[in-house]
């Protein structure tokens, strides 16, 4: 929140005190569910959640702390204790890469020993390159560039009809 957001929040809830339970409700929910935390915790701040008489003193709130009953709050926890939640995001370029380097192993899944992977990265390498370097007028020196078909590695590059 920008410091003008904080001024008039604590000005509201000076102004109205009944609105601080449920100021409070929202924040604690939201710990409730934060992903940088363990089951233990979320279990620990449900408890409290649950059991403050403040929030079961208004109705409304009382309403909605009976939908996070335990057997609900298990199912919705259930992603802290996945692989994906600890898993490091990436970028959708690196993920792309990943994907075709995944289907070009795939194609070659009796790969024995370093030396083919290593061969079979650098052939990558040099296709991409080339691909690169025909589809971008960068390199002005060299040849004019020349459109690549997207289809096959193994197609004859055609030249340029106007």
């Amino acid at each position: 929140m920008s410091r003008q957001e904080r001024i008039d929040l604590n000005t509201m809830l000076n102004d109205l005190p009944e609105l601080r339970p449920l100021r409070q409700f929202v924040d604690d929910l939201q710990r409730l569910f934060a992903e940088n935390q363990s089951e233990a915790t979320a279990w620990r701040r449900h408890r409290r959640l649950t059991t403050n008489r403040d929030f079961l003193a208004v109705p409304e709130l009382a309403k909605a702390v009976k939908k996070l009953g335990p057997e609900k709050f298990a199912k919705m926890i259930a992603f802290l204790g996945s692989a994906a939640c600890r898993r490091m995001r990436t970028n959708n370029h690196v993920e792309r890469i990943n994907r075709k380097l995944r289907h070009e192993e795939k194609a070659r899944y009796k790969w024995r020993s370093r030396r083919t992977i290593v061969r079979f990265m650098v052939l990558l390498l040099d296709r991409y390159w080339e691909r690169e370097k025909a589809t971008r007028s960068r390199w002005l020196d060299e040849a004019p560039p020349i459109e690549l078909e997207r289809g096959s590695p193994k197609t004859v590059p055609r030249p340029r009809v106007a």
